[in-house]
């Protein structure tokens, strides 16, 4: 049998070395597989780490007919569960809510992917102080965070929640990313060794937060961009999801780093500007209290410009060395998306155009993370480079 979960399998028995201090760590997850197929596994995996415990099995309309009605099969008659298809889910608040009284007679619960079921699980059940796993059914990191995504009165917080039990990727099938880049044609192909690698790297980045206590290091302008696509398009939303508009998003980001980072002068950082009436034409007067608040701690006024600019004079180039030795080349990333059949263009999604410059422009504003966007907008170089 092919062993996929490559480090992870150190990291879970607590075994992992990290090449800095020498130092084994572990994570809080029990259990993360990686496989083929877990068909006909589900039984013994569940009831190792949920012994004994009356369990119900959440999935979405699409997820069931994907996984959950499988899942739910084979447990008959071997773990005691009941399944519950969630016909509107919604990861918001009043959707956690609604979860927290299916699941308030029930010991334990098992999220059957997608993001939207497995966020709004996570923090149902953190919660009501009731454990969890999941079965993802997409390669994709936010499974084995210990944080949940969730919407307040249309605005999405990263919440602190807790981890699952045990996390299991079923018929997905990198530690290293050029490794995952030459692997992107096999991915639309469906090669088992491809989708094995995206999903452990996937996996890894997840679990990155145990380490980092913040989703911040794996969340930042790209998915603010996707945020403002789901808050603001209303009507006019295409339907993609939140994956699809980050990978969009992250072919936006790359070509504004791209351009800022691989310059050898710094730029020059002015005083921060919030366009009040811009906001108010765009996204409504009521959003402006929530701006102030996500920028309080970012924005920078004419003393904290200038120290940071004479900070970037002395030290640029030092400064951005090993972000360049990181930061990947943009056609890189435009070549490997569109050999794996990604979405890459507003136009592929049929979003409106227009619309997605108006997220390159505001996505900023809304959350209280420093990004790339928030530098090349207070260097006044973000409307040249979305225009380009």
């Amino acid at each position: 049998m092919t062993d996929y979960n490559g480090v992870i399998k150190d990291l879970i028995a607590g075994k992992w070395v990290n090449p800095e201090d020498k130092r084994k760590y572990g994570i809080p997850i029990k259990k993360i597989e990686i496989d083929k197929s877990l068909d006909g596994k589900e039984p013994l995996l569940i009831s190792q780490l949920h012994p004994n415990q009356n369990l119900l099995i959440v999935s979405d309309q699409f997820t069931h007919k994907a996984l959950g009605s499988r899942i739910y099969k084979n447990l008959q008659g071997k773990v005691k569960a009941d399944e519950y298809i969630w016909a509107s889910p919604s990861s918001s608040i009043e959707g956690v809510e609604f979860l927290r009284k299916k699941i308030k007679d029930y010991d334990g619960v098992i999220a059957v992917g997608s993001g939207t079921v497995s966020d709004s699980i996570k923090y149902a059940t953190f919660l009501e102080k009731k454990s969890y796993s999941v079965f993802a059914t997409t390669p994709m990191n936010a499974y084995t965070t210990g944080t949940a995504s969730i919407s307040f009165d249309g605005i999405k917080k990263s919440l602190v929640a807790h981890y699952a039990q045990g996390v299991f990727f079923d018929s997905l099938l990198a530690l290293y990313e050029k490794d995952m880049i030459e692997s992107a044609s096999l991915i639309a192909k469906g090669d088992i060794e491809a989708l094995a690698l995206l999903t452990r790297i996937s996996a890894i980045m997840g679990l990155g937060t145990s380490f980092t206590q913040t989703t911040h290091v794996g969340s930042m302008g790209e998915h603010g961009i996707s945020h403002y696509i789901d808050m603001f398009a209303k009507d006019n939303h295409p339907g993609t999801s939140h994956g699809e508009q980050v990978g969009i998003a992250t072919i936006s980001i790359s070509k504004i780093q791209n351009s800022i980072l691989n310059k050898d002068t710094p730029p020059i950082i002015k005083p921060t500007q919030i366009p009040e009436q811009e906001i108010i034409q765009k996204l409504g007067h009521q959003m402006l209290d929530t701006i102030h608040d996500a920028m309080k701690t970012k924005i920078f006024d004419e003393k904290r410009a200038e120290m940071i600019n004479n900070f970037f004079h002395k030290n640029w180039l030092e400064f951005v060395q090993p972000l360049r030795e990181k930061m990947l080349d943009y056609d890189i990333i435009w070549n490997s998306m569109g050999e794996c059949g990604a979405l890459r263009t507003p136009e592929d999604a049929k979003l409106d155009s227009n619309f997605y410059k108006d997220a390159l422009r505001y996505a900023r504003f809304i959350r209280d993370r420093y990004t790339i966007l928030d530098l090349a907008g207070d260097s006044n170089q973000l409307d040249g480079l979305i225009n380009v």
